[in-house]
């Protein structure tokens, strides 16, 4: 408590706060405007203070409705992770998260809180993206998590489960928000979560008139669990 934090965006925007407290402030800078606040804000700022003020631990992943809880989409900037979100919400699933998922600890299991309720299938750079009308209205437990490795475009699409160490190798690089001082209840809270939740790792063909089929793969294993 006290700890006094700023982020600055050199000539945009800064935005700073004190430990403890509830009440954050901005400064509009010469290139800044009302857009812009609200990306770094949503997509930086936010979940930086909600990692520091309030415990929750940020995944970088999309999250959508599986059965009524979320399923989680792994894979590196780049990988196709929101461009299969996309396609969920195409076909009516719900969204929990876009890109940064907030989770936490809850009466034994690991729950996803909503984000907000935009998507960038695109990733354009500072553009906060397209309104999301069904949105997650609550946190729910984790149903799974799934890995996304793209492979070659003719290639049959197969789901392995993920055990031991190699759960841990995947998901370390998608935890978001390094601070030394939480150092050790990073590496603690996700071997954890890890024990608790399942860890699929899905070959998909790196080919968009295949994303159904890769769709009907994921609603399918879920499904049969």
């Amino acid at each position: 408590p006290g700890q006094p934090w700023r982020l600055d965006v050199g000539g945009v925007v800064s935005f700073h706060w004190c430990g403890g407290e509830h009440s954050m402030f901005y400064e509009l800078r010469e290139a800044g405007n009302w857009e812009l606040m609200a990306f770094w804000f949503t997509h930086i700022v936010l979940p930086v203070q909600l990692t520091l003020e309030r415990g929750y631990d940020f995944l970088h992943a999309a999250a959508v409705d599986l059965g009524g809880d979320p399923a989680l989409f792994i894979a590196p900037s780049g990988g196709g992770k929101s461009t299969l979100a996309a396609f969920f919400l195409q076909q009516g699933h719900a969204l929990w998260s876009d890109d940064k998922l907030a989770t936490f600890h809850h009466e034994d299991d690991y729950w996803a809180a909503p984000s907000h309720p935009h998507h960038r299938p695109w990733r354009e750079f500072e553009v906060l993206g397209r309104p999301v009308v069904n949105f997650a209205p609550q946190s729910r437990p984790i149903r799974a998590i799934y890995c996304l490795r793209a492979e070659d475009p003719a290639a049959d699409i197969t789901i392995e489960e993920l055990v031991g160490f190699r759960k841990f190798e995947e998901l370390l690089p998608q935890y978001l928000f390094n601070f030394d001082h939480l150092l050790e209840h990073r590496l603690a809270w996700l071997g954890q979560m890890l024990d608790a939740v399942p860890v699929y790792c899905v070959h998909r063909p790196w080919a968009l008139p295949r994303l159904r089929e890769t769709y009907l793969a994921v609603c399918a294993h879920a499904t049969a669990r």
